[in-house]
Formats: C-alpha cells, sequence, structure tokens
C-alpha cells in the first residue's frame, strides 16, 4: 500500500521552524514507505514513528517546554478542558480522532509485548495475528485519524495558549481562561449568519505574565512564556493592521491590494493604490490578502506561467513568487482569523480579537 500522508496535512507547510517542518516530513515519508515494503511489520517502530511525527507538531506549536512525547501527550490531553470550556464540539471530535489514533498504535504494540503471556491473562495471540496480516490498512487508519487533524492541532495548540492556557499542562492545577468561540474555520460556501451587532474587541491573549512569575517557572519555561508572549503581541499588532486595512479597502469599495511594491514607494498620490509602499506596509497587504482569499490564494500552480493575463498579481503561484514568504503570510493569516463565511454574497471574516469585517473579494486567476 502506497500513500502519500503528506498529502493531508498540506506538506506540514503549516509548522512555524524549518527544521521541525523538513524532520515531520522525513518521518511521515518513512512511515509510508515502510507501510508499502514492510511483509512482517515491527509495531514498535511503527509506534516509534507515530509518536515522532506528533512530538514534532506539538514542540513546534508550544515551544521548549516540551521536551519528550510524553510532555507532548500531556499538552494534547489538556486540550480536553480547553475545548469543552470553549464549547467547541467539533474540536472535541478532532481532539478524539488524534487521541484514538495515538492510542490504537501503543495498544497493538503493548498487545504484541504481552501476547504469550501466561495462562491467568488475556489471550491476545488471534488478535495480533489479525492485526499483522491487516496491518497495512490498519496502520493507515490510525495515522491518518493522526494526520488529518495535525494542522487542526498544531492551530489549536497555539490559540489555546494565546487565550490563557499558554503554559500549563495537563496535570498543572492553574485554571484556563474561558476561551474564545469554536476554531474551526469555515469554508466560504458556509452561509451562517453576520454578528447582529459589532462584536467588543478582545485581546489574542492575557496579559503578560509579571517578571517574577515568569522568572518562577524556570528557565526553560521563561523562555518558552517570553516568547510567547512576544509572538501574541505581534499577532495583535498584525491583526489590528489587516483589521485596519480590510476596512478601509471596503469603504472604498476595493478588493484587497496586491502582495507587491508600488513603483512610485512613498512618494505615491494615487488614492486606493493597489500596491503597498514599504516592506511594512508589504507585510500589511501580503496578510490582509491571505486572509480575504483563504485557502486559494497562491495553492496551486498557475496553468498559464509566462503567458497570464494577470502576471505578479495572479493569486496563483508562479515561478517568481517568493514562497517561503508567502507560506509565512498564510500562516499568520490562520493564526489571526477564526472563521469566514459568505452571507446573501458578501464575505466576512472574524478574527480571534472577536471583530468582525466585510471583504470585498474577488480571485485573480490565469
Amino acid at each position: 500500500m502506497n500513500v502519500d500522508l503528506l498529502v493531508n496535512c498540506r506538506d506540514g507547510d503549516f509548522m512555524v521552524d524549518e527544521e521541525a517542518k523538513k524532520e515531520l516530513r522525513k518521518q511521515l515519508r518513512q512511515f509510508r514507505d515502510r507501510l508499502a515494503t514492510d511483509a512482517t511489520p515491527d509495531l514498535g517502530t511503527y509506534r516509534n514513528l507515530m509518536e515522532g511525527i506528533v512530538f514534532f507538531v506539538v514542540k513546534d506549536a508550544v515551544g521548549v517546554s516540551v521536551a519528550s512525547f510524553d510532555d507532548a501527550l500531556g499538552r494534547i490531553r489538556g486540550l480536553k478542558g480547553y475545548l469543552i470550556g470553549a464549547k467547541n464540539k467539533p474540536g472535541e471530535g478532532f481532539l478524539r480522532s488524534v487521541q484514538w489514533g495515538i492510542e490504537g498504535f501503543k495498544v497493538f504494540k503493548n498487545m504484541e509485548t504481552h501476547y504469550q503471556a501466561g495462562d491467568d491473562l488475556a489471550n491476545y495471540v488471534p488478535l495480533v495475528m489479525c492485526a499483522k496480516q491487516n496491518w497495512s490498512a490498519l496502520a493507515l487508519v490510525l495515522m491518518e485519524s493522526i494526520v488529518c487533524c495535525l494542522e487542526w492541532l498544531h492551530r489549536t495548540l497555539r490559540v489555546s495558549l494565546h487565550n490563557g492556557a499558554r503554559l500549563a499542562p495537563a496535570t498543572s492545577a492553574r485554571q484556563p481562561v474561558a476561551a474564545a468561540k469554536p476554531l474551526t474555520t469555515a469554508p466560504l460556501s458556509y452561509t451562517g449568519p453576520p454578528p447582529a451587532t459589532t462584536t467588543a474587541s478582545r485581546p489574542l491573549a492575557e496579559p503578560p505574565l509579571p517578571a517574577p512569575a515568569v522568572a518562577a517557572l524556570g528557565p526553560h519555561l521563561a523562555a518558552a512564556a517570553q516568547i510567547t508572549v512576544t509572538r501574541v503581541a505581534e499577532l495583535q499588532q498584525t491583526a489590528n493592521d489587516v483589521i485596519q486595512e480590510l476596512r478601509k479597502r471596503k469603504s472604498l469599495n476595493l478588493l484587497p491590494r496586491y502582495y507587491l511594491r508600488c513603483s512610485r514607494g512613498s512618494q505615491c498620490a494615487t488614492p486606493g493604490c493597489n500596491y503597498a509602499h514599504s516592506a511594512e506596509d508589504m507585510h500589511i497587504a501580503g496578510v490582509a490578502r491571505a486572509v480575504a482569499l483563504g485557502g486559494r490564494w497562491k495553492s496551486t500552480k498557475c496553468a498559464h506561467q509566462s503567458n497570464c493575463r494577470y502576471d505578479a498579481r495572479c493569486d496563483n503561484q508562479h515561478e517568481s513568487d517568493d514562497r517561503d514568504a508567502i507560506l509565512r503570510l498564510q500562516n499568520v493569516a490562520r493564526e489571526i482569523v477564526r472563521t469566514t463565511y459568505v452571507r446573501l454574497g458578501e464575505l466576512y471574516v472574524e478574527f480571534l480579537s472577536g471583530e468582525t469585517v466585510a471583504v470585498v473579494c474577488r480571485v485573480r486567476e490565469g
């Protein structure tokens, strides 16, 4: 059985750290290759690969406080209370899917270890034989139940940190702050209602921990806390800038700006110019376009390339695109947006801060 697991987690592009992203891709390919060629499966090897895949995703989302698979598992278990508090029923289902896949690998490995134990114990022999004979299908289902939820798991862990659970493992006595609304992102075909009134703005995270509290966490957790606080502040500022950007364009009935630099730069006097005028402006314009177009922006290769009528303005991928920069913009967009939906032909974007913006949107594809 030869399947590409990377397809179902967007090739790991949601990962922040490049080395962690490479390692995730490597381990998923190793799992795939072993599944395709392994006639006599070693269940321990598969379990180790699964644990490595989960560990790299959780560590990338949470930071240096995750030093082992057990730490990662504690973080995953700790999401249950967070999702219940948020009344996020879809999220609870995704979490069960991840946990079921993890437990499946552990259960079958334990059965293999103990299936020939004493007469007073359960007889695992027939079950282990059945599992090994059908391992390629069984392992694929178990792994896919994890892989299909990896991007969701990564995003939810990061958002849970921002919303107050940022350094609390599953065993901590610290009570998490009441979470925001469900974290699932709806497709643009969703026709849920727009907000009846303007939602009060709230920050993406709690106020930073006081210095004595950070110091008391120890060097590793303190470093993670400082990184998290800094990152949250950056995301909050970006979200505010993007909200202002999209509202301004909407008031002028203009599409989001292109991720391109205006040739006139700061000297440009064109009202409603469709291009950015500085490096910082490029970042805001890029994130705003990624927010407005969601997964459609630069997600597939342009079929026309050099003959494309839109050239660099095309919303499909071109060889001249700075792919790494675009991926970073897309990651930021995912981190600041809760959901998007269409109502009466108009696109609405709801941010994690609670603010909702109507967006003028049309995809430019060659």
